[in-house]
C-alpha cells in the first residue's frame, strides 16, 4: 500500500442536516446483519463482495486517490472501526490511502480469469474499502473489495458509482460533488429496521409461522455441493487466504439473445431473475451428472441475496440493508422447465409478498445475543448452500457520465468497456455467480474456490450456466 500520510476524516456529527434528530451519529450501533458478517470473516473466506471495472484509458493515480477519499466520506461506515465488544461503530480522527496501483496483463476480455482483483490487493482488514488499479497500455482494471458487514451488493455500487463521478468532476475541474445527490447519514440509524411494526407485516404475521418451514430445511435438509474440499474435516485448519485466492470467470449474453431471453420470460410470465435462478439449477444439476460427482445428495440449495431497500432510504449512505433467502430443488422438479421457471417466479412472489424474508434477519437478531451462538453459527466448517446467485439488474442505468454511441460510459478519460460484480464465498459453496446488465448486455461473473475447483472445471460450470439461461424453454 502507498505510504501516503493520514488524511482526516470529515466529521460525521450533528452538524449533519438530519430529517430525523440531531444527535451525534458515532457510536454507532452495530446492526444484526453487520454483526452477523463480521464473525463471518475468514482468512481463507474473506467477507467481501467486490467490484472491477474493466476500462480503456490510462488512470491518473492523483485523481483516483483523492476521487476515493472524497467518495468515502459521504459513506461514514466505509471509516468505521469496530470496537473490541463488536457493539458499536466508531469513527476514526485520520485514515491512510486505500488506493494501491500495480502493472500487468489485464484480462478483460469475456472469458477470462482475473486473479489481479486479489492477489495484489492491501491487506486492510480493518477498512471499509480498499482498491487497486492495474494497467498495462490502454487496459486498466481498477478492483473495489469492501467490506460485507458494512454494505451490501447496492451499497458497495453506490460507492464505487460514486468515485467514477468524482473523478470525472476532478478531470473537469468541476467541483468534486458536482451533479451527486445530498445523503443523510442520520438514515443509518434505520438501516436495520424490519418494518415488523407496520399494518403490512401485521397482516402476514399468522404466515410467519412458514418461514420456520424453510429454517427446518437449512437446519436438517442435506444439500449438494460442487465438489470435495479436504478443508472440511473436523480439525483441520484453512490454508491463509495467499495461498490458493479465490479467482474469477466471466462471460457475457450478448443483445440479441438477451432479447430472445426476454422474449422467453414474458410468454411464461416470470421475470429475468427468475428465469437466471432456474436456470443456474439446470446448470448445476447438468454439471454434477456431467462431472460424476460422488455426491448422492438430491437437493441444490441457492441462496438469494434480497435488498430491504425503501423509496425512503434513497437518501441513506452505504450499508447493509438486504437479507438472504434459499431455494431448494431437485432433479425431479427441473421437467417440464416451464415448471422449474414458473415455481421459482411463485416461491419468490410468495417470499416477498408475505415479508418472509424478515425471518432470517429476525433470527440472527436472536442468535446475537450470544457471541458463542454466533461462533457456532459461522463457523468455517458450516456448509452454506450449493451456490448463490445475486442479480444486480442494471446498476449503471442512473449514472450522470456521459455515454459513447455505443453506451460506454465515459469518466476521466477513461472508458468502461464491462464490469464484473463478486458475490462472497462460503465455505463449502464452491462458486459464487453475480449477473448484471450493461451495454444490452448480461454480464455472469463467477467467483469459485480453486481449492475446490479448478480452471476447467469451474469453466465448464460457468459455460453451462450461459447456455441454459440462453436456451429456449422446449
Amino acid at each position: 500500500m502507498s505510504a501516503t500520510p493520514p488524511r482526516p476524516v470529515p466529521a460525521v456529527s450533528a452538524s449533519v442536516p438530519s430529517t430525523e434528530n440531531s444527535r451525534p451519529l458515532f457510536p454507532l450501533r452495530v446492526s444484526s446483519i453487520e454483526r452477523l458478517h463480521d464473525f463471518d470473516n475468514h482468512a481463507a473466506w474473506p467477507n467481501r463482495i467486490g467490484t472491477v471495472l474493466n476500462c480503456r484509458g490510462t488512470i491518473n493515480e492523483e485523481w483516483a486517490r483523492k476521487a476515493l477519499f472524497a467518495a468515502l466520506a459521504r459513506h461514514p461506515l466505509m471509516f468505521a472501526r469496530l470496537d473490541p465488544r463488536k457493539s458499536r461503530w466508531h469513527l476514526p480522527v485520520a485514515d491512510c490511502d486505500r488506493f494501491c496501483f500495480a502493472t500487468g496483463p489485464c484480462p478483460t476480455g469475456n472469458r477470462g480469469e482475473t486473479e489481479s482483483a486479489w492477489r495484489d490487493m492491501p491487506d486492510d482488514s480493518d477498512g471499509g474499502v480498499i482498491a487497486m488499479a492495474r494497467s498495462c497500455g490502454e487496459e486498466t482494471q481498477i478492483t473495489f473489495l469492501i467490506d460485507h458487514a458494512r454494505a451490501d451488493g447496492l451499497g458497495g455500487l453506490q460507492v464505487v458509482r460514486e468515485w467514477m463521478q468524482i473523478y470525472d468532476n476532478i478531470s473537469g475541474g468541476k467541483g468534486e460533488l458536482h451533479g451527486l445527490p445530498e445523503l443523510d447519514p442520520q438514515r443509518l440509524r434505520r438501516r436495520n429496521h424490519l418494518g415488523l411494526c407496520t399494518p403490512r407485516y401485521f397482516r402476514n404475521l399468522w404466515r410467519q409461522p412458514i418461514a420456520l418451514f424453510g429454517t427446518w430445511k437449512f437446519l436438517f435438509r442435506r444439500f449438494a455441493r460442487l465438489g470435495n474440499d479436504s478443508r472440511s474435516e473436523r480439525g483441520s485448519i484453512p490454508p491463509p487466504a495467499e495461498a490458493g485466492l479465490p479467482k474469477l470467470l466471466a462471460c457475457e449474453i450478448g443483445p440479441q439473445q438477451l432479447r430472445q431471453i426476454r422474449a422467453s420470460c414474458h410468454r411464461i410470465n416470470v421475470s429475468l431473475n427468475d428465469w437466471m435462478v432456474g436456470s443456474l439449477f439446470e446448470a448445476v444439476e447438468q454439471w454434477r451428472q456431467e462431472h460424476g460427482c460422488s455426491d448422492n445428495r438430491p437437493w441444490i440449495r441457492m441462496i438469494i441475496p434480497i435488498s430491504l431497500r425503501e423509496k425512503s432510504d434513497v437518501s441513506m449512505p452505504a450499508a447493509n440493508r438486504s437479507t438472504l433467502v434459499q431455494l431448494d430443488r431437485c432433479a425431479a422438479d427441473f421437467s417440464p422447465r416451464v415448471r422449474l421457471m414458473q415455481g421459482v417466479c411463485y416461491e419468490l412472489g410468495l417470499i416477498r409478498a408475505w415479508q418472509l424474508d424478515r425471518m432470517l434477519l429476525v433470527a440472527v437478531r436472536i442468535i446475537g445475543t450470544s457471541r458463542a451462538w454466533l461462533r457456532a453459527s459461522t463457523d468455517w466448517r458450516q456448509h452454506r448452500a450449493t451456490t448463490l446467485l445475486t442479480n444486480l439488474a442494471k446498476p449503471f442505468l442512473k449514472s450522470g457520465l456521459a455515454r459513447d454511441p455505443d453506451g460506454r460510459l465515459r469518466f476521466g478519460g477513461l472508458s468502461l468497456e464491462s464490469a464484473d460484480l463478486v458475490a462472497p464465498l462460503k465455505h463449502g459453496m464452491a462458486a459464487s455467480f453475480a449477473v448484471h446488465q450493461y451495454r444490452q448486455r448480461m454480464r455472469i461473473s463467477m467467483q469459485y474456490d480453486p481449492h475446490i475447483l479448478d480452471r476447467e472445471r469451474a469453466d465448464s460450470l460457468l459455460r453451462m450456466f450461459a447456455e441454459r439461461a440462453q436456451n429456449d424453454l422446449v
